[in-house]
C-alpha cells in the first residue's frame, strides 16, 4: 500500500541548468554539468499560493554571509540586523512573511566559536572583547553560539595555573591563486611556519606532533575521479551548487503528484576511534535496516539505489559495504547503483534534494540516468568487484517501482529515503476506455476578444485532431470555455459555436450592466461563502483553494481590501468591467435569448450531452435534469450566470 505522503512539487537551480527540465535533460544527454568558474544561481520559487495555509518551513544551513555583513559595524548595530540575519531566524522569517502556522526549524551539524581574550583582572572588559569577537551585542548583552572556548592568556608570573606556554604565533594569508580562493597554498603555509620557528628560536625537528587542520575530505580537481565508486582512484569530491525546493502534502490533498514517500529516517554514527568525519558503515546499514521495517518493504524489490557517492576513497567504501549488506541478500540479479554527484559535482547542503530531483525524472521516463565518466570499478568497493553492484553508465529502464536515497553528512549524521512509483487510480467518473498513459490536453478560455480569437484556435485544433482519428475521453471548459466543449462533443456545428461566442459579447455592450469587478481569491469554497458580503457572490470553483468572486466594482474591491489586510490572497481579474457568473448579468442574459432564438434550439428539443463532456455550469446533483443533459441553448443561458464549478469537474480527471 502507498503511503499517502507524496512529493506534489519540486522546483530549483542546477549546475548548468536553469530549471528541471534542463537538468533532466543534461541528466540524460550525459552532460558533464561540472564547471571551473564562480556563477551561482538565484533560487527561484514564488510561494505566493500558499500564503495562509498550514505550511511548514525546514532549512538545512551549513553557512551564512548576511549577518557578517550587517554586522560588520558593531557601533552601528541597532539589534535588529542581528536577529534578523541569524541562521535560527531563517525558517521563522518565511514563516512570518507568508503566514505559514505549522512547525519548522533550521538545521546544521555544527557551529563552534572560538575566541581569545587577554586581560586577567576585569570581567568588564572580557565581556568587551567578546561581543567584539562575536560581532554580536544586543540590549541584553547575551553571546548567540552553539559552543563557546575560552583561551585565558596572562604571564607566567601572574597566572594561577599553567597549561602550557605559547612559544610563538603568526598570521598571513595565500593572496591571489589561479585553482581560485578556496584552494590551499602550500608555499605559503610554509613560509608562516618557517617564520615562526624562525622568530622563536626552535629547531622544527624538535616538534614531537602536529595538529593539522584537515578534515578527513578533499577537494578533487580530476572531474574523471568525481564519484569513487565508479574509479579505480578516489581522490575527493567536486564542489557544486544547486538550490532546490521540494512541496510535500498528502496525496488526497495533492494537484500533482511524482511519487510517494514510503519511508524516511535519520541517524549519527556516533563516537568512533578514526575520528568523527570518518563514516560508519555499521550505522548506515542500521538506519537502512530500520527504513525498510518500518515501512515493510524488502530491499530486494527495490530497483535502484541513488548513492551518496561523493568520491571519498573511505566514504565510497563504507557505504557501498553498508548497500551490499541490506541490498544484496535474496537479489537474483546485481543491484544498479549511482551517484548524481558524476554528473553535476556535490552540492552539499542541497545534495540530498539533488538526488530526489533525479529520482522524480526516473519515475516520470521510466528510465534511469547514466553515471559519465565511468571507466573502472574501485578495487576497493567489494560490491562492486563481486558483481552484487552495477553501475549505470548507460540509459536504461528502472525495474520496480522503488528507488532508495542515500545522504551522509561529514559529521556522522546518515539519512535514507525510500520513494515509490505513483500509480494513478481509475476514474469511475469517466468512460472506462480512459487510460492512465495517454496524453492529456487542457485547453482553458475566457471573456476577452483575445481569448474568443482562443476560441476559434481551439476549434481548429479540435477539427485538426479529429482528421488524425483522435476523439477525447474526457471535456471540460472553464466559463465560455464549455461552447468549445459543445464544438467538440458534437452539440454544435462550427457555425453555431463561432455565432453563440459572438452574440455573448454583443448583449454586454447592449445591455449595459452594473459596472462590476472579479477578484481571484485563495480561500476554500465553502469558507469565502460564509465570509462574503450582500451583493458578492462566487463565481468559480477554480481549485481546492482558489475562488474568483463577482460583483459591484466598488463592494468588490472594499472586500478585497479587507481580505488582505487579514493575510488572505486577493488579486482583481481583468473582467472588463463586468460581473461575469452573477445575478447582475441577468438583464444580459435575457437579451442573449432573443439572439440565441434564432439558431439554437431549447432544452425540451436539443441532443443530450455526452457522458464525456462533465459540467461545470451545474452541479452534480442537477447532471440529469433536462437543462444541464442537454447541448442547448438554456444551457449555454444558465451558464453566463451561474457559478463556474470548475473544481467539481476536474475531480473527474483521472
Amino acid at each position: 500500500m502507498a503511503c499517502p505522503v507524496v512529493i506534489s512539487g519540486i522546483s530549483g537551480r542546477f549546475p548548468e541548468s536553469s530549471d528541471c527540465d534542463e537538468f533532466k535533460r543534461n541528466l540524460y544527454n550525459g552532460v558533464d554539468m561540472i564547471s571551473n568558474d564562480n556563477r551561482r544561481w538565484p533560487p527561484g520559487f514564488n510561494p505566493e499560493e500558499l500564503r495562509g495555509t498550514r505550511t511548514g518551513v525546514y532549512i538545512g544551513l551549513m553557512t551564512t554571509e548576511a549577518n557578517d555583513f550587517a554586522e560588520g559595524n558593531p557601533e552601528k548595530l541597532t539589534g535588529y540586523e542581528t536577529i534578523g540575519s541569524t541562521r535560527a531566524m531563517l525558517a521563522n522569517r518565511l514563516s512570518y512573511a507568508f503566514n505559514f502556522s505549522a512547525n519548522g526549524y533550521v538545521r546544521s551539524e555544527a557551529a563552534v566559536v572560538i575566541f581569545i581574550t587577554r586581560d586577567s583582572s576585569s570581567r568588564r572588559i572580557y565581556c568587551h572583547i567578546v561581543q567584539k569577537a562575536f560581532l554580536l551585542i544586543s540590549a541584553n548583552g547575551y553571546v548567540r553560539s552553539e559552543a563557546a572556548v575560552v583561551i585565558f592568556i596572562t604571564r607566567d608570573s601572574s597566572s594561577r595555573r599553567i597549561y602550557c606556554h605559547i612559544m610563538g604565533t603568526a598570521t598571513n594569508t595565500d593572496g591571489h591563486k589561479k585553482q581560485g580562493q578556496t584552494y590551499p597554498s602550500s608555499v605559503r603555509q610554509a613560509e608562516l611556519m618557517r617564520e615562526v620557528y624562525e622568530r622563536c628560536g626552535v629547531d622544527p625537528a624538535d616538534v614531537g606532533y602536529v595538529e593539522a587542520h584537515g578534515t578527513g575530505t578533499s577537494v578533487s580537481d580530476n572531474q574523471e575521479s568525481v564519484l569513487g565508486i565508479t574509479m579505480n582512484r578516489s581522490n575527493g569530491y567536486v564542489r557544486s551548487e544547486a538550490a532546490v525546493v521540494i512541496f510535500i502534502t498528502r496525496d488526497s490533498s495533492s494537484r500533482r503528484i511524482y511519487c510517494h514517500i514510503m519511508g524516511t529516517a535519520t541517524n549519527t554514527d556516533g563516537h568512533k576511534k578514526q575520528g568523527q568525519t570518518y563514516p560508519s558503515s555499521v550505522r548506515q546499514a542500521e538506519l537502512m535496516r530500520e527504513v525498510y521495517e518500518r515501512c515493510g518493504v524488502d530491499p530486494a524489490d527495490v530497483g535502484y539505489v541513488e548513492a551518496h557517492g561523493t568520491g571519498t576513497s573511505v566514504g565510497d567504501v563504507q557505504e557501498t559495504n553498508a548497500i551490499t549488506e541490506i541490498f544484496c541478500q535474496n537479489r537474483s540479479s546485481p543491484l544498479l547503483i549511482g551517484s548524481v554527484k558524476s554528473n553535476c559535482g556535490h552540492t552539499e547542503p542541497t545534495s540530498g534534494l539533488v538526488s530526489i530531483a533525479k529520482a522524480t525524472f526516473t519515475f516520470e521516463t521510466g528510465l534511469l540516468p547514466p553515471n559519465i565518466n565511468y571507466r573502472t570499478p574501485n578495487p576497493n568497493i567489494s560490491g562492486l568487484m563481486e558483481g552484487k553492484l552495477k553501475v549505470v553508465n548507460r540509459v536504461q529502464p528502472l525495474v520496480g517501482d522503488y528507488i532508495a536515497i542515500n545522504s551522509f553528512g561529514v559529521g556522522g549524521t546518515n539519512a535514507h529515503v525510500l520513494l515509490k512509483k505513483y500509480a494513478p487510480r481509475p476514474s469511475s467518473g469517466i468512460s472506462s476506455t480512459v487510460v492512465s498513459k495517454i496524453p492529456r490536453l487542457m485547453i482553458a478560455a475566457g471573456r476577452t476578444k483575445q481569448c474568443v480569437e482562443q476560441l476559434l484556435d481551439q476549434i481548429g485544433l479540435v477539427n485538426v485532431l479529429k482528421t488524425l482519428g483522435v476523439e477525447p475521453d474526457g471535456i471540460v471548459g472553464h466559463s465560455i470555455g464549455e461552447l468549445s466543449c459543445s464544438y467538440a462533443d458534437g452539440g454544435f456545428t462550427l457555425e453555431e459555436t463561432i455565432l453563440a461566442a459572438y452574440y455573448r459579447g454583443c448583449v454586454l455592450v447592449e445591455a449595459k450592466p452594473v459596472r462590476g469587478a472579479m477578484v481571484a481569491v485563495g480561500m476554500g469554497w465553502d469558507e469565502i461563502n460564509r465570509k462574503l458580503p450582500n451583493g458578492i457572490v462566487a463565481a468559480c470553483h477554480n481549485s481546492n483553494e482558489s475562488v474568483t468572486i463577482s460583483g459591484p466594482r466598488e463592494e468588490v474591491r472594499r472586500f478585497a481590501e479587507e481580505l488582505k489586510e487579514g493575510g488572505v490572497f486577493a488579486k482583481e481579474v481583468d473582467s472588463l468591467g463586468f460581473a461575469f457568473h452573477s445575478p447582475y448579468l441577468a438583464t444580459a442574459a435575457k437579451l442573449l435569448r432573443t439572439k440565441y432564438e434564432k439558431f439554437l434550439c431549447p432544452a425540451d428539443s436539443a441532443s443530450p450531452r455526452t457522458p464525456r463532456w462533465i459540467s461545470t455550469s451545474f452541479p452534480e446533483s442537477e447532471w440529469s435534469d433536462q437543462q444541464a443533459h442537454t447541448c442547448s441553448m438554456d444551457y449555454h443561458l444558465h451558464n453566463v450566470s451561474s457559478p463556474v464549478l470548475f473544481h467539481q469537474a476536474m475531480s473527474y480527471v483521472p
